[in-house]
């Protein structure tokens, strides 16, 4: 009876949801310059509408985001990473969590949980993700 009891326990804590922010794929944009970021486990795929950042599109290194000390997992991410390739481009995405107040678009009503801040060698970017 004592081993059943500690495989259910076993098995009930290895099936249990732990807090991640890798849970949820990041959908972020901007209207002004137009620009879209889009964050999963696997990728991160940047479009730039007016090549501010000096490139239309480029693919970035998925990798696991800091978090901010004392804060949520999900509160704050930060992800620095870069393109592949010989002349990579290095990015930092830093995500936020709003509580009070939601983030808009300035050209639609939908409100967005999250604020976004994209940073190239070239152009930082401000928006808002779900």
């Amino acid at each position: 009876m004592q081993k059943a009891k500690s495989i259910a326990l076993a098995l009930a804590l290895s099936c249990a949801s732990s807090p991640s922010v890798r849970a949820a794929d990041l959908v972020c944009q901007g209207t002004k310059p137009f620009w879209r970021l889009e964050i999963t486990n696997t990728e991160m795929s940047f479009e730039d509408g007016n090549k501010v950042s000096g490139y239309s599109d480029f693919e970035l290194k998925s990798v696991k985001p800091r978090t901010a000390a004392g804060a949520p997992p999900d509160a704050v991410r930060i992800y620095e990473t870069k393109t592949g390739g010989k002349h990579a481009i290095q990015a930092t995405v830093i995500v936020q969590k709003r509580e009070e107040t939601k983030c808009h678009d300035n050209l639609s009503d939908p409100v967005y949980p999250y604020d976004v801040i994209l940073i190239t060698p070239r152009a930082v970017f401000v928006g808002c993700c779900k």
